[in-house]
């Protein structure tokens, strides 16, 4: 069922299908405190981060932490509970890029000269002896973040950029950047 399947669903409808397991239903939830989320990341998101952090960014990493992780039953027994959820998602991933943004600003090392960047290996025509073409993908999706690893797992069940983008709430473009990046990995380690 798509979100828009539940538009006649009160909240506390959506609530009692979620806490039976319904994935649609989180969603169509998601969806209706969309804005509400956006709008407390936008109030903390700090002046030094907003040139490097969009708040649409941060929500689309709670939604893909809403599909990586359950939710706790406590989440679902009320539209209060589940917001106050959203917001603490949504916080912890602003808190994890303040950490990230601010470890870059104080590293030593941020600038190296091209010549000190190593040479990628080039990537091998056949797998290794022993290993199989999906245990090759597993490794490969264990070496990426979170929305990379998204889109990843969305394109290995056959999904088009368009439908990945709509699902993620990111451009097409945006997926396409990702997917000429996946694409320029390495090689898993053998």
């Amino acid at each position: 069922m798509s979100s828009n399947q539940f538009a006649g669903h009160t909240d506390d409808d959506l609530l009692a299908l979620a806490r039976h397991g319904s994935a649609a239903a989180l969603e169509a939830l998601f969806e209706r405190c969309r804005d509400l989320v956006i709008r407390v990341v936008r109030q903390r998101l700090n002046w030094p981060l907003r040139r490097l952090v969009d708040s649409v960014d941060i929500l689309q990493d709670v939604e893909v932490e809403l599909c990586d992780q359950p939710v706790p039953m406590a989440a679902l027994q009320s539209r209060e509970s589940w917001i106050g959820y959203l917001c603490v998602l949504a916080l912890h991933k602003l808190a994890e890029s303040q950490r990230h943004y601010e470890a870059q600003r104080r590293s030593l090392d941020r600038d190296v000269p091209l010549e000190c960047v190593p040479a990628l290996p080039q990537p091998t025509a056949a797998a290794p002896e022993g290993v199989s073409a999906r245990e090759r993908l597993d490794l490969v999706e264990r070496g990426l973040s979170r929305v990379p690893r998204a889109i990843f797992r969305l394109l290995r069940v056959g999904h088009t950029h368009a439908a990945i983008a709509t699902r993620l709430h990111i451009s097409e473009r945006t997926v396409e950047r990702y997917v000429r990046k996946l694409k320029s990995l390495p090689p898993p380690p053998q």
